[in-house]
């Protein structure tokens, strides 16, 4: 059984190997290599940042946003914040 952190992080590893240049990547790429629910991911997501895995990136002007493609990001837990970049901690 696989927990929810290593398919993330897998799904962000085989984002990484397609853009290794890119310092920040799309929070929807590695959405889309991953099979976890939003809600899953989301948490995830917000896991890894807490335990200084990886670095989110919030959306500068996230209510220009339809709600389709605010479904993409990465909702904060308080639901008030939404994050579309993500890169490895330093």
């Amino acid at each position: 059984m696989k927990f929810p952190s290593e398919e993330f992080v897998r799904a962000f590893e085989v984002v990484i190997a397609k853009h290794p240049n890119r310092a920040m990547h799309s929070v929807e790429d590695v959405r889309a290599e991953c099979t976890l629910s939003k809600s899953t991911f989301d948490s995830t997501a917000f896991a890894l940042l807490y335990a200084n895995v990886i670095g989110l990136y919030e959306h500068d002007f996230a209510s220009s946003l339809t709600p389709e493609r605010l479904s993409m990001l990465v909702r904060s837990p308080d639901g008030k914040r939404y994050f579309n970049g993500i890169s490895l901690a330093k």
